[in-house]
């Protein structure tokens, strides 16, 4: 019923002050039904329409991850860059450098992903973020087989060392450099590791 209370507003009143709230609250509709297909071209008209208010940056945000669902990883990586650009203080920045990161690796481009990684950690040096991004790059370098290349990276998280408020935690990070040294071969310093590990991680 909502619904069709919006699409009276966006077929019949252009200049109504609520268009921008009809057009964005149509496109979440379609997204919490997860009909992503048809949420995009609501979400797409109102971050283009109305870039200045939050239903635009919010509608820009929803784009994005509607083309991750869809599998339209690269895609979506141009959204988020979009949103880290004309939205440097919106409310979801940090968000757009994290979704980038994890967009990028999903279409493989690794070494675009790990630039962006960078650009997180300018951006959010010492804050979770920071912290949320390098374990993007561990997780992907863990994936790539590059374990010497992870073991350091796991290395600055710990010495970043701002876990509260991260995805992540120093316990983790140290099992996951564990498990890069022992896939390296390096089992006497992943034996160390994994025994500084307390049993119950914190």
């Amino acid at each position: 019923q909502s619904r069709e209370h919006f699409y009276k507003i966006i077929e019949n009143y252009p200049a109504d002050p609520a268009m921008s709230g009809a057009l964005f609250m149509t496109g979440r509709s379609y997204y919490w039904e997860r009909d992503y297909s048809r949420a995009i071209p609501y979400l797409d008209r109102v971050a283009r329409e109305f870039p200045v208010t939050k239903d635009g940056r919010e509608g820009l945000s929803f784009k994005g991850a509607c083309h991750v669902r869809l599998g339209k990883n690269s895609e979506a990586a141009k959204v988020y860059q979009q949103y880290a650009v004309m939205y440097p203080t919106g409310e979801r920045i940090d968000g757009a450098y994290l979704n980038t990161i994890d967009a990028l690796r999903e279409a493989g481009k690794y070494d675009e992903a790990d630039s962006w990684v960078e650009k997180a950690r300018i951006r959010f040096e010492g804050m979770p973020t920071e912290v949320n991004a390098l374990q993007g790059r561990l997780r992907m370098q863990i994936h790539r087989g590059q374990w010497a290349e992870a073991a350091m990276t796991a290395d600055t998280m710990i010495a970043v060392g701002n876990f509260s408020g991260s995805m992540t935690s120093p316990d983790e990070t140290k099992f996951l450099k564990g498990t890069a040294l022992e896939k390296a071969g390096r089992r006497a310093e992943a034996g160390a590791v994994f025994a500084s590990i307390p049993r119950v991680f914190t």
